[in-house]
C-alpha cells in the first residue's frame, strides 16, 4: 500500500519538472514554449492545426476564417490563406468544398489576396465533385471580379472548354460561365459582341443537345450584358428561333423560357412579326402526341400575354383563350409514353394563372361568351380530380373575383365546391379568404342579411361541412382561422339562421375543443354574433350559457376560456352592456378553489375598474374591492403567485389615470351601435367584417415538379 507521504513527493517532483528550465532538457523547453505560443495565439494554433490536424480540425479552422480575418487581418492575409491554398493540393473532399464556400466570402469582400488562381487549380481537379464545386463557386463570383481577370483568366478558359473536343460536362459549364460574364457590369457590350456571342451562336447548334439547352438558358443574361435592342434581335432572337424547332424536347422548352425573358427587350416589330406566330406555333405543335412542350407553355402564358396582348388582334385574343382551355383538360386522356405527372403540372400552372386569364380575358375578349368560357375554365379546374390542382384554384379564387367584379356572381358553385373539398392542402388555401368571399357575395347580392334563399343555404352548408373537415385533422390553426373568419355571417346570412345552425357549432367548440386558443377563438365569435343579434330572446339565451356552461364549469380549464373570453368582450361591447351582463358573472369567480383562475381574475382588475364611473357604479367598486379583499386573505404557500399578483394590482390601481378621450369617444360609438341594433335597425358595424379594400390573403403554392 502507497502511503500518503509518498505520493506527496511525487507530486512535488512532478511540478518541479513542469516548471520551465528546471529538470528539462533544452529540447523540452523548447517544445514547451512552442506550445504555450500555439495556445495562446489564435493565429498559429490555427496553422499548426492547418499542418498536423485532420480533416475535422481542418475544417473548422478553415470555416472560422471571416472571424480570424476581422480580429487578426495581416496575420491571416499573411500566413492562414496562404497554408490552406497550400494544403489544399493533397486535401480531401470535403475540406475542398469548404474552402470553396470560405473563398467566396472571401472574395465578395475583395481580400487582397490572389484567391483566384486557387479557384481555377481547383476546377482542374480531376474528382468531378470537387471540380463542380469550385466551378460553382467561380459561377457566384464573377460579379465581384475585376475586368482584367475576366478578360485575362475566365474569358480565355471559357472558350477554351468551350471547343467541341473537350468533356461535356467542361463545356456545360464553359456555357454557364459565358452568361454570367456576359451579365457582369465589368465587360462592355463591345467586348462582349466581339469576344461572347461568337461562341454564344456556336454552342447554340452545339452536337449535343444538352450544351444547346444550357446556352439556350443563358441567353436572357447575356442580352442584360448586351443592353442593345438591335444587338439582341440580330444574333439573339434567330438562336432562339432556331431552338424553338429544335429535335429534343428539353431543348424546345428552355427556348419557350428564354422567347419569354426575351419579350421585354424585344422591340413591338419583332413582338408582332415574329414572336407571336412562333408562340401560337409552339402552341399548336403542343397538342401532338409526343410533344412535352405544354407544361412550359402553360407556366408562361400568363407573361407572353401580358407583353404581348396589346399587339394581339380579337381573333388571336379568343385564340389564347380557347387554347387556354384546352390546357387545363390536358393529362385526362391517356397518351403513349406519356407522363401522367406532365399533365397535374399543366394544369396546376393553368391554375394559378386564372386571376391572370381572367384579367385578359376582360380586358381583350370582354364578350359574354369568352366571360362564360373563363368560368367553365373555373368551374373544370375546380373539379380536378387532383387535389394541387384544386389547392391552387383555392388560392387564387379571391383575387379572381375580385377582378370579375360585378361577373363574380357564377362562383358560388366553384366556391361551394372548394368549401366541401375534402383535401386538407386545398382547405389551407381557401380558410384564409373565407370572409372576403362571403362578403363578395354579400355585395353582389347573392346572399343577404334579411332572407335565406339556396345559395345562402348551400353556401352556409358548405361551410359546416368545411367546420367538419377542419376538426378532423390536428392543424389547430385552421380552426382557429376558420372561426374567426365566420365573424362575417351576420352581415351575409339571417340572425336566426346563424343561432339555430353555427350558435351550438361554437359552443360545442368551446367548451369541449382540445386546443385554448381554438377554444378562445370560438367564445369571441359567439360574442359577435351576440352583439350583432337583433333579437333578445336570443341574446339571453347566448348569455346564459356562456355564464352556466362556461363560468360555472367544473372544468377549471374551461373556466379559464370565460374570463380569456370577458377580456375580448371588454373590446366588443360597451362598458354599460358589459357592466350589465358580464361583471357580476366574472368577479363569481374570485371564489375558484383553483390559483391560475383568480391569478387571470386579479390581472384583468385594473381594467375593471378602469370603465366603472362614479358615483352609478359604486355597487359594482364595492364588489370589485371584496372580491381583491377576499382573494388576498389566504396566506398558503401555494397562493403566493396571487398574493404577489395582488400587491402588484393594488399598486397599478392607485396609479390608473383617468380615460383618454378617444376611448371615451369609441365607448359612445359603440353604445349607439348597440341601440340601433337592439332596436331593429340597420347597424353599420364593420369592424368583424372583412373591408374588401384590404388585401386578402393570397396563398400563391410553389407549383409541384
Amino acid at each position: 500500500m502507497i502511503s500518503s507521504a509518498s505520493l506527496h513527493n511525487e507530486e512535488l517532483n512532478n511540478l518541479k519538472l513542469d516548471r520551465p528550465g528546471k529538470g528539462k532538457t533544452p529540447a523540452q523547453i523548447q517544445k514547451h514554449t512552442l506550445t504555450q505560443t500555439i495556445e495562446s495565439n489564435p493565429v498559429e494554433k490555427s496553422l499548426h492545426l492547418l499542418s498536423k490536424g485532420d480533416d475535422l480540425q481542418k475544417i473548422s479552422v478553415i470555416e472560422n476564417v471571416p472571424t480570424l480575418l476581422s480580429s487578426y487581418n495581416q496575420a491571416t492575409l499573411i500566413k492562414i490563406i496562404p497554408k490552406i491554398q497550400q494544403e489544399l493540393i493533397n486535401s480531401s473532399c470535403e475540406i475542398h468544398i469548404t474552402t470553396s464556400a470560405v473563398f467566396r466570402q472571401l472574395i465578395e469582400k475583395k481580400v487582397p489576396v490572389n484567391i483566384l488562381q486557387s479557384v481555377l487549380l481547383g476546377i482542374e481537379n480531376k474528382d468531378p465533385v470537387i471540380s463542380n464545386t469550385w466551378m460553382e463557386t467561380l459561377i457566384q463570383a464573377i460579379p465581384f471580379l475585376t475586368n482584367d481577370a475576366i478578360r485575362t483568366k475566365l474569358l480565355p478558359m471559357a472558350l477554351l472548354n468551350s471547343q467541341i473536343t473537350k468533356p461535356l460536362l467542361t463545356r456545360l459549364s464553359s456555357c454557364r460561365l459565358l452568361g454570367q460574364m456576359a451579365a457582369s457590369s465589368q465587360i462592355s457590350s463591345n467586348e462582349i459582341r466581339t469576344d461572347i456571342l461568337p461562341y454564344v451562336q456556336s454552342l447554340c447548334q452545339d452536337h449535343q443537345f444538352e450544351v444547346r439547352a444550357v446556352m439556350c438558358s443563358q441567353i436572357p443574361s447575356v442580352a442584360k450584358g448586351v443592353s442593345n435592342k438591335d444587338l439582341v434581335n440580330l444574333f439573339l432572337v434567330p438562336c432562339v428561333l432556331e431552338l424553338c424547332s429544335d429535335e429534343n424536347m428539353s431543348v424546345r422548352c428552355s427556348a419557350v423560357e428564354v422567347l419569354v425573358a426575351l419579350c421585354p427587350n424585344l422591340s413591338d416589330a419583332i413582338l408582332q412579326g415574329t414572336i407571336i406566330p412562333v408562340f401560337k406555333q409552339m402552341c399548336t405543335k403542343s397538342a401532338d402526341e409526343h410533344n412535352t412542350t405544354y407544361p412550359v407553355i402553360s407556366k408562361n402564358l400568363e407573361v407572353v400575354l401580358k407583353h404581348m396582348e396589346r399587339l394581339l388582334s380579337e381573333s388571336d385574343c379568343v385564340w389564347f383563350l380557347q387554347y387556354y382551355k384546352s390546357l387545363t383538360v390536358r393529362g385526362f386522356h391517356k397518351r403513349v409514353d406519356q407522363d401522367p405527372a406532365l399533365g397535374v403540372l399543366c394544369r396546376e400552372y393553368c391554375a394559378l394563372s386564372l386571376p391572370a386569364m381572367a384579367q385578359f380575358t376582360l380586358k381583350r375578349a370582354p364578350l359574354q361568351n369568352n366571360i362564360e368560357m373563363w368560368h367553365m375554365i373555373l368551374q373544370d379546374l375546380t373539379g380536378d380530380p387532383c387535389y394541387i390542382v384544386r389547392r391552387a384554384v383555392a388560392s387564387t379564387l379571391v383575387k379572381s373575383m375580385t377582378i370579375m367584379g360585378t361577373h363574380s356572381g357564377n362562383f358560388q358553385d366553384s366556391v361551394i365546391k372548394l368549401l366541401k373539398d375534402d383535401a386538407e392542402e386545398v382547405l389551407d388555401a381557401l380558410v384564409p379568404n373565407i370572409g372576403f368571399i362571403l362578403m363578395i357575395f354579400q355585395s353582389q347580392g347573392l346572399i343577404a342579411k334579411d332572407s335565406i334563399n339556396r345559395v345562402s343555404l348551400e353556401v352556409c352548408r358548405a361551410l359546416l361541412k368545411c367546420e367538419m373537415e377542419l376538426f378532423n385533422v390536428l392543424n389547430w390553426r385552421n380552426q382557429q382561422l376558420f372561426i374567426k373568419q365566420i365573424e362575417c355571417l351576420p352581415y351575409c346570412v339571417p340572425s336566426d339562421f346563424i343561432h339555430l345552425h353555427f350558435t351550438p357549432m361554437l359552443f360545442n367548440i368551446a367548451i369541449e375543443g382540445r386546443v385554448r386558443p381554438v377554444r378562445v377563438q370560438a367564445t369571441r365569435t359567439l360574442l359577435v354574433f351576440l352583439r350583432l343579434n337583433g333579437k333578445e330572446q336570443q341574446r339571453k339565451w347566448i348569455r346564459d350559457n356562456l355564464f352556466n356552461k362556461l363560468c360555472l364549469s367544473n372544468s377549471c380549464y374551461t373556466r379559464c376560456i370565460y374570463i380569456k373570453m370577458c377580456a375580448h368582450a371588454l373590446t366588443i361591447f360597451s362598458n354599460r352592456y358589459f357592466k350589465e351582463h358580464f361583471y357580476k358573472n366574472l368577479l363569481h369567480l374570485a371564489d375558484d378553489p383553483v390559483s391560475n383562475i383568480r391569478l387571470q381574475l386579479i390581472e384583468l382588475a385594473p381594467i375593471l375598474k378602469d370603465i366603472l364611473t362614479l358615483p352609478g357604479d359604486k355597487f359594482l367598486l364595492t364588489n370589485l374591492d371584496l372580491a381583491i379583499t377576499k382573494m388576498g386573505s389566504s396566506k398558503s404557500d401555494r397562493d403566493r403567485d396571487v398574493l404577489y399578483s395582488i400587491d402588484c394590482t393594488l399598486k397599478k390601481m392607485r396609479t390608473l389615470s383617468p380615460p383618454k378621450q378617444d376611448m371615451i369617444v369609441e365607448d359612445k360609438r359603440r353604445l349607439e351601435e348597440e341601440e340601433k341594433i337592439f332596436s331593429g335597425k340597420p347597424f353599420t358595424d364593420q369592424r368583424f367584417a372583412p373591408i374588401l379594400a384590404q388585401k386578402p390573403a393570397v396563398v400563391r403554392p410553389t407549383p409541384h415538379k
